[in-house]
């Protein structure tokens, strides 16, 4: 490839936002022993270092080929290249060009998430206090963006393409074991309707939102005759909805990249070296609890109790599209939270002992991990064309075994 200059280019992405805040408490009793409290603010989202990667000269760019291994090492030789089938931030005609095919719209707007949170406090004796709070949340202006879990690659929509560019390519259908029946259409665009290079655009999403609701209580005891402890319970759903689905869908296809239910909830990928793919998924309960007690000679012995509602399962199959910008589809076949993985108990303690040291401190830990020594899976293999040793519906993940760790902290 030759070598490519490309000049800088200033203020590409630009947000600016006017951010209110605004809360209120007021005491029921003139002892203040129940707060009524209530806030509302208007928060602008961050804006990764990494984004604009996707906008350099020498950002990256795919040709993907068919291929016929002639000499059978296993190699994609030179002469071996069959037919191009698709290709992503590259003139397939001219892949030394040097230009960049991604833009960013230039009614790029900062996204806005309005938030009003209303609680209640109660000491209801003392050092023991009850607290509750409820949160809701709204998302405008959503950054129109996924995470392709089988690359890594940050995903935008194709510039300038819109809903009724896509046609129907086929209906993959089945029924399998812990999956059940499932018939799902899988989209592909009108060759003419692509922008040149497949370049993406970094935009906000129209005629979409995200809702959020939470609701949590607890209850606080606060140190006192050598102990203290703290339990409380949440629940909580964070919801996307296509107001105006001909503006708010570009590929109907549902995926694991862009699942596309109206009213589902906002999944989150998460993965890492080592790691199995995660789905996050707001739990509908989640229990913490926690307490420490003070033993003689400066001992403390503590514990935290977390239980949880297991991730959710997004269980896909490959598909081969004529999509040139999305050669293979990951297309969704159930909506993840219908099949959840199982509810998570973890428990971990520790025992910690400090001594001083003329104005320092030496502190001795031993904590217990998963004392439980549970091995509640967290991730499976999820797709359904997946064969071998990791082959579909396989557990890949589970939590650590029990794990003790000792410690040693010198603080000065």
């Amino acid at each position: 490839m030759p070598a490519i200059v490309s000049p800088a280019e200033s203020n590409m992405i630009e947000f600016s936002l006017l951010s209110p805040r605004v809360g209120i408490s007021y005491a029921l009793d003139e002892s203040a022993r129940t707060l009524l409290r209530a806030s509302y603010g208007l928060f602008g989202s961050q804006l990764g270092s990494g984004t604009v990667q996707g906008f350099s000269a020498a950002s990256l760019a795919i040709l993907i080929y068919s291929a016929t291994d002639l000499n059978g090492n296993n190699v994609a030789d030179p002469g071996e290249l069959d037919e191009l089938l698709g290709w992503t931030g590259v003139d397939p005609d001219n892949p030394g060009s040097g230009v960049n095919f991604n833009r960013v719209d230039a009614d790029l707007a900062s996204p806005k998430t309005h938030e009003v949170v209303l609680g209640v406090d109660r000491e209801v004796a003392t050092n023991l206090g009850l607290s509750a709070a409820f949160t809701w949340r709204r998302f405008n202006d959503v950054i129109w963006t996924g995470t392709d879990l089988s690359s890594g690659n940050t995903v935008y929509p194709l510039a300038g393409v819109r809903r009724e560019d896509y046609l129907l390519e086929q209906v993959v259908t089945g029924n399998l074991p812990g999956v059940g029946a499932y018939s799902q259409e899988v989209y592909t665009p009108i060759e003419s309707a692509l922008p040149a290079g497949n370049g993406g655009e970094y935009r906000n999403r129209p005629g979409y939102h995200q809702q959020y609701f939470g609701f949590e209580v607890q209850a606080t005891k606060r140190l006192a005759n050598r102990w203290m402890a703290r339990v409380g319970f949440a629940t909580s759903s964070h919801r996307e909805y296509f107001d105006d689905p001909s503006l708010a869908l570009q590929d109907p296809t549902s995926t694991t990249i862009f699942p596309n239910i109206h009213g589902g909830s906002v999944v989150t990928p998460s993965f890492g070296s080592g790691k199995s793919e995660v789905y996050l998924i707001m739990p509908r309960y989640q229990i913490n609890a926690s307490a420490l007690y003070q033993l003689p000679w400066g001992v403390n012995v503590a514990g935290n109790l977390v239980a949880r509602e297991g991730f959710g399962q997004p269980y896909f199959e490959t598909v081969e599209s004529s999509d040139p910008s999305a050669t293979e589809k990951r297309v969704l076949l159930v909506d993840p939270e219908d099949i959840r993985l199982p509810g998570i108990v973890s428990l971990d303690v520790r025992v910690g002992k400090t001594v001083p040291l003329r104005g320092s401190e030496l502190a001795f830990d031993l904590d217990l991990f998963n004392v439980l020594n549970r091995s509640t899976i967290l991730g499976r293999q999820y797709d359904v064309t997946a064969t071998g040793s990791t082959g579909f519906n396989q557990p890949l993940e589970i939590m650590n075994p029990r794990l003790l760790r000792l410690g040693v902290r010198f603080r000065f």
